[in-house]
């Protein structure tokens, strides 16, 4: 896996890993100022849609039930790319890896995960950045390929996982409205 050692490919890795974490640190940051101001009709969509889709999608369903239970090996571990251990049909459980396993792809979801802008983004916009998140999410998932980390099916899983995801809780904010009743408790808050 000789782009695993190459110094662009692995600045271009770097850069997928960073930018979903500076994301939602800049939510997180807009959802603590709107909070903290207490401003009437504070909009809550935008935060709660980010934030419950990025531990929803890439940390709980992918890092922390499939990766941490599905026992599928990287590429890179298996008898066929020198490793020592099987190759594993996806979908298929398996004992071989104890941690931090193939399926699906973190790096993956979480790049996809970016598609949640869309539903924060005028339609106007739709078409132009859903371009360039699909591209940039994936570059990291052929990127991971390359470097012997993960299967395209662990990439397209991943990518699954995270649409899935952001389906589930814009669907949830919407129905239960729970952004407009947060707004409205954080109103009804007395400034100290």
């Amino acid at each position: 896996f000789p782009w695993a050692r190459h110094d662009v490919t692995l600045m271009v890795r770097e850069a997928g890993i960073m930018l979903p974490y500076l994301v939602v640190g800049l939510f997180v940051g807009l959802l603590v100022w709107r909070w903290w101001r207490k401003a009437a009709g504070a909009e809550f969509r935008g935060p709660l849609l980010a934030l419950a889709s990025a531990l929803l999608g890439p940390v709980l369903v992918t890092n922390v039930l499939l990766k941490g239970n599905w026992g599928r090996p990287r590429p890179e571990d298996t008898v066929r790319f020198g490793g020592e251990w099987d190759f594993v049909a996806p979908g298929t459980w398996s004992s071989q890896c104890a941690d931090n396993c193939s399926f699906p792809s973190g790096e993956a979801t979480f790049a996809f995960w970016g598609l949640m802008a869309l539903a924060l983004l005028p339609r106007r916009w739709h078409t132009w950045a859903a371009g360039v998140i699909v591209i940039f999410a994936s570059t990291i998932a052929l990127l991971r390929m390359a470097f012997g980390k993960h299967y395209f099916s662990d990439v397209v899983i991943g990518a699954a996982v995270a649409v899935t995801c952001i389906l589930v809780v814009n669907w949830a904010l919407h129905r239960w409205q729970l952004h407009e009743r947060l707004a409205a408790w954080n109103t009804s808050l007395k400034r100290p």
